[in-house]
């Protein structure tokens, strides 16, 4: 077990979890899950993997690695990547606007790569919009692309966009799909009581979202974005949903060699079903995880000394470093989704309070006159 302080080993994690080869020849997929308190970051690192996931089309990671450690060394003309196609999950307030290009340019003015395209889908059942509350006021999104519609999973990996973050609000009422219904049934090994149109838990979509990516994806590379994975795969499932999350468990063992990797979220490992937790290979504790022996090797006395945007990034079974990821600067506010049927949702367009930095920046210029 090697273990501590090293920026070299920890970016060699990192670049494992997040970057794609091609899973025939070389290792293909990766499934990591992030741990800790509200607060603690959790959504920031998933915003952040959303940005900087990528794939390799012709080279391998140990060769891509090997570059990125080492500046001197000549870089062949296979070794590039390209920025890979994100799906994410939406809940009902969340920070996905950080993820438009225009405020992504703007909390990382050094970036050299440029940003990934951001698209937005709901269900074409469902009737809201977005916007940034303020007490009682209702304030448009500014750079929003046009809302998207999906029929079901299917149609909507269709229109995925290659290279693009696509931000998913599962349906509000979502009922199985014919496969998801027939699975159900012969687990149970018994005629199925639950009518097909009866709604079952919405993060259910998700089940028909992985396999549906599982037979038929359009493009070879692709990450899922997970945040509160414990909504979708719960600990103690019971009824119908101890055979469906099975289901899920078992799309877990194709999703290396599909070439899709999964990055979750959740307050505690225990959260999860056990079936799904050991079949992560990687993971990274931020403040107020609780690191188990049953998965990890992390000493939990480690974890009170972490601080916002620092973490353990750990290679199961293998090695565990000090990761540092940051913040993001200038998030825009918490994106709040609103019934457009609601006669007091009135959008009203939105002016961004001033920074501290822009406080400072008048404060010098009123100086400068006063000369």
């Amino acid at each position: 077990m090697a273990s501590g302080e090293n920026p070299t080993r920890s970016l060699t994690l990192w670049l494992e979890l997040i970057c794609h080869d091609h899973g025939v020849n070389f290792h293909g997929g990766e499934q990591g899950c992030a741990c800790g308190a509200m607060g603690s970051g959790k959504s920031t690192l998933c915003l952040k993997i959303a940005q900087e996931a990528c794939y390799c089309p012709e080279c391998n990671k140990k060769d891509l690695i090997e570059y990125a450690l080492d500046t001197e060394k000549t870089r062949a003309k296979n070794v590039y990547v390209k920025p890979e196609t994100v799906i994410y999950r939406a809940r009902e307030y969340d920070h996905w606007t950080a993820l438009l290009p225009e405020n992504w340019r703007r909390s990382f003015p050094d970036r050299v790569a440029r940003p990934k395209p951001l698209d937005v889908y709901v269900h074409v059942d469902d009737d809201f919009t977005f916007g940034y509350k303020d007490g009682n006021r209702v304030h448009a999104i500014p750079h929003l692309p046009p809302v998207r519609r999906y029929r079901n999973a299917y149609d909507l990996i269709q229109q995925m966009e290659e290279g693009h973050i696509n931000v998913v609000y599962e349906p509000t009422n979502y009922t199985l799909n014919e496969f998801m219904y027939q699975v159900l049934e012969k687990k149970r090994m018994s005629k199925m009581e639950r009518k097909k149109d009866t709604p079952i838990k919405s993060s259910v979509f998700w089940y028909e979202l992985i396999h549906t990516l599982l037979k038929d994806k359009p493009h070879e590379y692709y990450t899922l974005a997970i945040d509160e994975f414990h909504d979708i795969a719960e600990m103690n499932p019971q009824q119908d949903m101890w055979h469906l999350q099975d289901v899920l468990a078992k799309a877990f063992l194709s999703l290396r060699k599909q070439n899709i990797s999964l990055i979750a979220s959740t307050h505690d490992h225990e959260l999860i079903d056990y079936r799904i937790t050991h079949r992560f290979g990687f993971w990274i504790w931020l403040i107020g995880s609780m690191p188990r022996a049953s998965v990890s090797q992390v000493w939990p006395t480690s974890i009170p000394k972490l601080r916002i945007g620092k973490g353990w990034i750990e290679k199961k079974q293998s090695e565990f470093w000090k990761l540092e990821y940051g913040k993001i600067k200038h998030q825009p506010p918490i994106v709040h989704c609103l019934d457009v049927k609601d006669e007091k949702v009135k959008l009203e367009e939105y002016h961004e309070k001033p920074t501290d930095f822009d406080i400072i920046r008048v404060e010098e210029l009123r100086g400068r006159l006063e000369v």
